[in-house]
């Protein structure tokens, strides 16, 4: 028995560490659809993933997630992370109505339309999103060369109007 695993190749015993960091750490993953401004016109964007954030309930708004649609399995999108569990938010900026975001859910949302393409779906359709959904977070553009940057987070903290158990109900809320 020992005779086989003496003629194996050394570098196929990285195989098995390359998919688990695949998998659990980092990955590369193809910017897919343009809702959050990346793939535009010209060569397809390669993102670099970070998939341990989601596995360790580490959300930040303003981040870049990669989910799988809440609509379709196979397809996987990019949204920007608006609110976290606990928020006190407004759903559309311009509005007076406020949401609290319920435990083990988030608010995703698209760029919004850019000439005659519609606004991609996003919380606006779906509502809140599971975080089960969340495969990952988009760190950086990593293809094309010249094209390589880190994703900064495009939150609108306005929108966020507290954070935790205080809302309309307690007498400390200051939006009335």
């Amino acid at each position: 028995m020992a005779g086989w695993l003496a003629r194996v190749p050394p570098v196929l015993w990285w195989v098995p560490i390359g998919v688990a960091v695949n998998d659990s750490l980092v990955s590369l993953a193809p910017a897919t659809d343009d809702a959050v401004g990346l793939s535009g016109a010209g060569p397809k964007r390669l993102l670099l993933v970070d998939k341990l954030s989601p596995r360790l309930y580490r959300y930040s708004r303003g981040s870049v997630a990669v989910i799988t649609s809440p609509t379709d399995p196979d397809s996987t999108l990019l949204r920007r992370v608006v609110a976290v569990e606990g928020d006190w938010f407004r759903p559309v900026p311009s509005s007076s109505s406020v949401l609290k975001m319920p435990a083990g859910r988030c608010w995703l949302e698209s760029e919004g339309a850019s000439g005659d393409r519609p606004r991609p779906p996003d919380s606006h359709q779906w509502g809140p999103v599971p975080l089960a959904l969340v495969d990952g977070r988009a760190l950086a553009v990593v293809w094309p060369p010249q094209r390589w940057a880190w994703l900064s987070g495009g939150s609108q903290p306005s929108r966020i109007l507290a954070h935790g158990h205080a809302g309309p109900e307690d007498e400390t809320w200051p939006y009335r």
